[in-house]
């Protein structure tokens, strides 16, 4: 965005890190500069549902496939 572009134009030295994926029910992803993001596997369980209403793990999720996410927390929230 353009004001984290001004501020690490400010800072050139400092690391700036994307937070990962946060939505209003679960944070979804943790920040790996490694790899970008993982998935927040340890508090969030995910599920996913593809376009002919099948359900698969994390897994067996297949790359360029649409899925609706299914996630259930820790916290309380259950799908």
């Amino acid at each position: 965005t353009l004001h984290a572009k001004r501020l690490q134009s400010l800072f050139p030295k400092t690391l700036f890190q994307g937070k990962g994926l946060l939505a209003t029910e679960a944070p979804l992803t943790i920040p790996f500069l490694r790899y970008g993001a993982l998935p927040f596997i340890t508090d969030i369980f995910f599920e996913f549902k593809d376009e002919s209403g099948n359900i698969s793990l994390l897994s067996q999720v297949e790359e360029n496939k649409k899925y609706r996410v299914i996630l259930s927390h820790k916290g309380g929230f259950l799908r």
